[in-house]
């Protein structure tokens, strides 16, 4: 007997993209680990459209009948896999894009009435579509993938879906355990750019050597595979544009695959319809540590300040960086890696970690806390996650205390 397993969709219902119709929303429950007593998190959810922007892309936005769908061999969209890469890698390909009714009302919905969201994604999405661009290179995946976070969270790494998909790529927690990423109280690297990138794309070239064409394999991205396999099934075909006519796919799918290659046709002839090109591209370097290290040693070895540290480290929840994490990869500014490399030798690595930990009491406050250790309240704050100075009895807080001066 054999046990097939499916993989969630990544999105999951999370992707910031109007829909085909109604359709049901499924709020369950998260189950993520957090840290107890951090609130900070629920601030971070991406916000949804106004209800009469959802109204007006229901009515105006709505799938074409079957026949307005100029559906196309399945050949068109299939891109041979390499028999012997064991990465899970493809040969170079790209998608073919119908300019079919479906894909143009997409276009022109990016064109008009959704311009400003685009031109915004893409703004942001300048300081990641190189990376994006070069992974896709160096592991011959099609060049439109770079397209999915914007569908996704408008390339916003701190979007968050009721669901608990997280990140720009919205990795489920589930599916992106599974897939190497680490998820605990001291990190989220569904958070890190470059990490989830390179997640992402593992889960899109597994799901691609499963299904054999690239419109699947989007689908099954924001689906999950079950029900991909499920609409094969009960259709018997295995041709996107076939589910798609046939509705054997939920609306949110059918949008979601179309909408990416509206991005990519938009993209090819972005100065015909004047759509900004941004050059943003951060340059970071990288420090591998072995052991657990407080940012705030860091940025005093750098010599610039902490929260330029951990601004560009985001998968990190608190100041310090993660236990048993051989080799993590600190970012770091450029022109900073070789003084902070000098300066981090004259400290011993006892001193790498400066805190105390502290059991809230009943009458306790951070003020008392703070003198207690010699701390700050807004130190304080920032190592467990707090917006607000109210703190419970019962919470255990990570206190940072005196950090030693490389000079």
């Amino acid at each position: 007997m054999s046990i097939t397993v499916y993989l969630d969709g990544c999105s999951h219902h999370a992707s910031r993209v109007p829909d085909d119709s109604n359709f049901p929303v499924d709020h369950q429950v998260c189950d993520e680990e957090v840290i107890k007593p951090i609130e900070s998190e629920k601030n971070i959810t991406t916000e949804p459209d106004t209800e009469t922007n959802r109204q007006q892309e229901t009515s105006k936005d709505i799938c074409l009948s079957a026949l307005e769908i100029e559906t196309s061999n399945e050949q068109d969209y299939k891109m041979l896999a390499s028999d012997d890469n064991s990465k899970g890698e493809t040969k170079p390909c790209y998608l073919h894009i119908p300019l079919n009714p479906v894909i143009q009302r997409r276009i022109n919905t990016y064109l008009t009435k959704r311009r400003r969201d685009l031109i915004s994604a893409l703004e942001k999405g300048s300081l990641y579509i190189p990376m994006i661009e070069k992974q896709l290179e160096e592991r011959s995946l099609p060049q439109e993938l770079k397209w999915i976070p914007v569908v996704e969270s408008g390339y916003n790494i701190h979007a968050r879906s009721p669901r608990c998909a997280k990140g720009m790529w919205q990795l489920m927690p589930t599916t992106a355990r599974k897939f190497g990423i680490r998820i605990d109280e001291w990190i989220d690297e569904r958070v890190d750019p470059e990490k989830s990138t390179e997640t992402a794309l593992n889960i899109l070239s597994y799901l691609y050597q499963k299904l054999d064409c690239w419109l699947l394999a989007l689908a099954a991205y924001n689906a999950g595979e079950g029900k991909i396999f499920e609409a094969m099934e009960r259709t018997g075909s295995r041709d996107f544009w076939k589910l798609y006519e046939s509705k054997a796919i939920p609306p949110q799918t059918r949008y979601y695959v179309t909408a990416i290659l509206a991005l990519q046709h938009i993209d090819e002839n972005a100065d015909i319809y004047g759509i900004p090109r941004y050059a943003n591209a951060y340059t970071v370097d990288v420090i591998p540590l072995d052991n657990q290290i407080d940012l705030e040693v860091v940025s005093r070895c750098a010599g610039t300040d902490i929260n330029i540290i951990s601004n560009l480290n985001p998968a990190l929840k608190r100041r310090w960086t993660p236990p048993n994490y051989p080799g993590f990869q600190l970012k770091i500014p450029v022109p900073k890696k070789a003084e902070c490399l000098k300066n981090l030798e004259k400290i011993p690595q006892k001193d790498y970690l400066r805190w105390e930990t502290h059991e809230v009491i009943p009458g306790d406050t951070l003020s008392f806390i703070a003198a207690k250790y010699g701390s700050t309240i807004p130190e304080i704050m920032r190592s467990n996650g707090l917006t607000k100075t109210l703190i419970r009895a019962g919470w255990t807080l990570v206190v940072p205390i005196g950090i030693v001066d490389p000079n």
